[in-house]
């Protein structure tokens, strides 16, 4: 009986984390609990004009708001921080993070928000073979306009782990 307790106390003290870069370090995403809660931390090495935000088909309609998002985001640096409530964070399954309701602060004069944070493993099949990535998701608002960046990585760029409190 005390072994079973010990072994639900382990697990309960459990704790996600999150790393992603690639191998020529241009845009890092970390995920660590820090003081009872998760910081989401966002390291972009290589400088603003390489901040990856945008996966998806590009239509010359949404050219305008792609620069405008682009210029949004490059106003916020090249490192920041967020924070989230410890059970708003959870691990869905292997590779799979899901955390929301990130807190609000100030980021060089602007309003800031990470919404939410996913990842997500895609599977490609073509004629060459199959392959697959790791995706990390970021919903942000910045003075109340949403901002979804998207970071696209090997499988063996992002480590995803449980650790100690």
């Amino acid at each position: 009986m005390i072994l079973i307790i010990s072994l639900l106390l382990t697990q309960l003290s459990l704790a996600l984390s999150l790393s992603c870069e690639t191998d020529i370090p241009s845009t890092g995403i970390y995920l660590n609990l820090v003081d009872d809660e998760y910081q989401l931390e966002i390291q972009h090495y290589s400088g603003l004009q390489y901040i990856p935000y945008y996966r998806g088909i590009v239509r010359p309609s949404l050219l305008n708001r792609l620069n405008e998002d682009a210029k949004i985001l490059q106003s916020l640096g090249t490192s920041y921080t967020f924070r989230f409530p410890k059970n708003e964070c959870s691990l869905v399954s292997d590779g799979i993070i899901s955390c929301m309701n990130g807190k609000k602060k100030t980021i060089n004069g602007q309003e800031v928000s990470a919404f939410a944070l996913d990842t997500q493993t895609v599977d490609y099949k073509t004629f060459a073979g199959s392959y697959s990535r790791q995706l990390v998701h970021v919903f942000l608002v910045v003075n109340s306009r949403s901002i979804h960046m998207e970071a696209e990585y090997l499988p063996g760029n992002c480590y995803f782990g449980k650790e100690r409190d």
